[in-house]
């Protein structure tokens, strides 16, 4: 059975993700929790810190604890990260982990083809929503590009979009993986937490290849779909 908060962590956990307790809403007040549970304070805020952790709820001063709304990730358009966040009404945020300048690798250059010394630019950053961590992204693109450093609003996009070489086709590919160490860390998560891998191909509008990116997504913050047709 294992612990008591445990015990209920998991039921409203299981609440949460069959629709009971819905996005966006705020749940029962912790003395509400204990006498439907009859334990102490102690163990049901232990109960919340853990749906806190796994993002599945979130605190907030005045208002008690308060369902996390997935962000839908749309699969049949490319969007920006930033644009993802605007049109939810969640404020991009921006972490930079680290921005160099190097030669092209072998796994990027099935993208960009090119010759074996050309220089590219990755940017490894942790993209945040209304400061909560929501995925880490690394961002690969030619150094001949030279996009302008900052960023405008933090956006990649913004920045090749000025530049008129914004991507309007991609290939994007999904595999499931678990979190090392450093990407816990950095998402505020267990170590070997499921993570969902979302590579992406990018190309401008003459066809020519302009990114090439990695990004680890927290999928208990995400939800990703896309239309089918026959």
């Amino acid at each position: 059975m294992g612990p008591k908060y445990l015990q209920i962590a998991n039921e409203l956990r299981d609440q949460i993700t069959e629709g009971m307790l819905r996005s966006g809403s705020t749940i029962p007040t912790e003395r509400s929790l204990m006498e439907s549970y009859g334990v102490s304070r102690v163990t049901i805020r232990s109960a919340l810190k853990e749906l806190v952790h796994d993002s599945l709820l979130s605190s907030k001063q005045g208002s008690g604890y308060v369902v996390c709304p997935p962000i839908s990730l749309p699969l049949s358009r490319i969007t920006s990260f930033s644009e993802y966040c605007h049109d939810r009404g969640c404020a991009p945020g921006s972490q930079l982990i680290s921005k160099r300048e190097g030669t092209i690798n072998e796994i990027e250059n099935t993208h960009f083809c090119k010759s074996d010394d050309t220089r590219v630019v990755r940017v490894k950053r942790i993209r945040t929503g209304d400061n909560e961590p929501l995925l880490i992204e690394h961002a690969t693109f030619l150094a001949s590009e030279n996009f302008d450093w900052p960023w405008p609003d933090n956006s990649l996009y913004r920045a090749m979009e000025s530049k008129n070489r914004i991507p309007v086709r991609g290939k994007q590919s999904y595999k499931p993986v678990l979190a090392t160490t450093s990407q816990a860390k950095n998402l505020k998560l267990k170590i070997g937490s499921p993570l969902m891998l979302v590579t992406r191909q990018g190309y401008a509008a003459d066809s020519s290849p302009v990114e090439y990116s990695e990004c680890w997504f927290n999928p208990d913050r995400w939800d990703f779909s896309h239309e089918l047709y026959r």
